[in-house]
């Protein structure tokens, strides 16, 4: 029996004035739903046409889409819904948020799914994320560096959820603790969203929840960062790192789906290459445009 191939193709229309967490949710979201993804960055004569500021122009929001997801197919786009490009890419999912007042044009709920009728493509709503902080240059918190600096030593204590992040704030609060800093394992953030430790949750799906549980306060972070994943995927996590203001991750020389450590069977862990491991690291300094960046095998 010969199989279907063919790869989905999901498209979602974007402006971005300005680079918000929701941003990065939004497009991880769609690219664990499709293939392939197309995204709409809205052209910069229709943002002055209906009084919107913007962080760049479309080749700056372009390229800075590029760097996060170099998978992307970023194309531009002359119209609020996005017929436009629809007309031209054909999709198989169209994704939009939910939410249908923050666009200058109405009746876009109404044309997209009368698109959908006639194009045959599958509308895919999703509810918009509570975390909207803006990423901007300046962003940076106490980093681990900085710890290091001052002869400190790093004691970090785990932290996987908004209730666990307050428990540790509070400790490292207290008089005489030893703990200074936080402990993103991927263990326990799998574990308490009921999965199993085998990088099930990508690296940049979890910085990206660091980063939501450390929107109020100031602690360092240590990343455990599992294998590392791909070269690229790599690059695309300290990237984003470095927009959060996060400095340092841990990355082990394992090879293959990575199986947390204590599983007995040693034939699910199976060393990297000496050289495979030097490459992650060239990767890492090649990707941070932080000079102190920290990391640690």
């Amino acid at each position: 029996m010969e199989q279907n191939t063919k790869k989905s193709v999901g498209f979602i229309s974007m402006t971005l004035p300005q680079l918000e967490a929701g941003h990065i949710e939004a497009l991880e979201y769609c690219l664990n739903r499709s293939d392939e993804l197309v995204v709409g960055l809205v052209v910069d004569a229709l943002c002055f046409k209906s009084n919107i500021s913007q962080m760049g122009s479309f080749e700056q929001r372009k390229a800075l889409l590029s760097a996060l997801y170099p998978q992307l197919i970023i194309v531009p786009q002359d119209t609020w819904s996005g017929e436009d490009v629809i007309e031209k890419h054909t999709p198989d999912i169209v994704f939009h948020s939910d939410d249908y007042n923050r666009v200058p044009e109405e009746g876009i709920k109404r044309k997209l799914h009368a698109l959908s009728k006639s194009k045959g493509f599958k509308m895919q709503e999703f509810s918009r994320r509570s975390f909207d902080s803006v990423i901007e240059d300046t962003y940076s918190r106490c980093s681990v560096y900085s710890l290091l600096k001052k002869g400190k030593k790093v004691c970090a204590a785990d932290i996987y959820d908004h209730i666990s992040t307050f428990n540790v704030t509070e400790q490292v609060a207290q008089p005489n603790s030893i703990l200074n800093a936080a402990w993103g394992s991927s263990l326990t953030f799998s574990a308490s969203r009921l999965r199993e430790d085998t990088e099930f949750f990508s690296l940049q799906e979890r910085i990206t929840e660091y980063a939501r549980m450390l929107q109020d306060v100031t602690l360092p972070l240590v990343i455990d960062g599992d294998t590392g994943g791909t070269g690229i995927n790599l690059g695309k996590s300290v990237k984003l790192m470095d927009a959060y203001g996060m400095d340092c991750l841990v990355i082990e020389d394992k090879i293959g789906s990575k199986s947390n450590s204590l599983v007995r069977d040693s034939n699910v862990h199976v060393l990297a290459d000496l050289e495979a491991l030097k490459s992650k690291f060239a990767t890492i300094r090649e990707s941070t445009a932080n000079p102190n960046f920290i990391a640690i095998a």
